[in-house]
C-alpha cells in the first residue's frame, strides 16, 4: 500500500476521532480543590451525625470514621480526569436532571459525605449556586456505584435527597447555557450528521483514487 493511501486512512482517522471525542468532558471549576465544604441544612427532628469533607481538606481530615470514604474521594477525583460525563451516567438523564447540554456542566463541588443514619438522608446546600445557574448532583458509592440524585433548586440553595454515605459530585452550568434536545433527531441537529455522511463520503472517495493510482503505478 502507498504513502498516499496510509496517509489517507490516517487523515480519515484523526476526523473520526476528533468527531467520537465527546464534548461532554467533565471540567472542573479552578476553585474546586481548594473549596470549604458547602453549607448546609438538615430536616428538623433530624437526629444523626453528618460530616461532609471537600477534596480539598481531606489531607487534613483526621476523623477516622471517614478515612474510608476520603480514599474513594481522592481516587474518584483523580479518576474523573480521564472521564467522560457519559462514562458515568447515562447523558439524557443528566440532561433532564440539570436541564442542560451535558458539555455544559462542570465540577463546581466534590466532597465526602459520611453520615450514621440508617437511612438515606436529606440536606439543604445553602448558597452553591449564582442565580440562574444550572445544577446536577452526582453520588457514587463506595462500590463503584454512579447515579444522579433527586435535586431541586431553590434560587441559589438546593434540597438533595437520597444521599447515603458516599462520594459527592456537584455539577453547574452558567445561566443562559443551552438545553439539551428532548427528541432523537431534530431538523436542528440533522446537519451534524449530514456532515459526518459527507466526511465519510468524501473519504472514502479518497482512498478509491489513491488506491486506483498505486494500482496504475504498480502495473507500470
Amino acid at each position: 500500500m502507498s504513502k498516499k493511501v496510509l496517509r489517507s486512512i490516517a487523515l480519515i482517522t484523526m476526523i473520526v476521532l476528533a468527531f467520537s471525542v465527546s464534548a461532554a468532558a467533565i471540567g472542573f471549576k479552578p476553585s474546586v480543590d481548594i473549596k470549604k465544604g458547602p453549607d448546609y441544612v438538615t430536616p428538623d427532628g433530624f437526629q444523626y451525625e453528618v460530616i461532609i469533607t471537600p477534596i480539598g481538606e481531606a489531607d487534613n481530615q483526621t476523623d477516622e470514621r471517614v478515612q474510608e470514604g476520603l480514599k474513594h474521594l481522592k481516587n474518584v477525583y483523580e479518576d474523573l480526569k480521564d472521564k467522560n460525563i457519559t462514562d458515568i451516567v447515562d447523558k439524557a438523564a443528566l440532561e433532564k436532571a440539570s436541564g442542560t447540554k451535558a458539555e455544559n456542566l462542570k465540577v463546581s463541588d466534590m466532597f465526602d459525605l459520611w453520615t450514621n443514619s440508617p437511612e438515606a438522608i436529606a440536606l439543604t446546600f445553602k448558597e452553591i449556586l449564582a442565580d440562574g445557574e444550572k445544577f446536577a448532583a452526582l453520588y457514587r458509592d463506595y462500590n463503584g456505584n454512579w447515579k444522579i440524585l433527586n435535586a431541586t433548586v431553590d434560587g441559589i440553595n438546593v434540597n438533595v435527597d437520597g444521599l447515603t454515605s458516599g462520594t459527592v459530585v456537584f455539577l453547574t452550568a452558567e445561566k443562559g447555557s443551552s438545553t439539551p434536545d428532548t427528541g432523537d433527531l431534530h431538523a436542528n441537529d440533522s446537519w451534524i450528521w449530514i456532515a459526518v455522511a459527507g466526511i465519510a463520503v468524501v473519504g472514502v472517495a479518497v482512498l478509491a483514487v489513491c488506491l486506483v493510482r498505486s494500482k496504475k503505478q504498480e502495473n507500470n
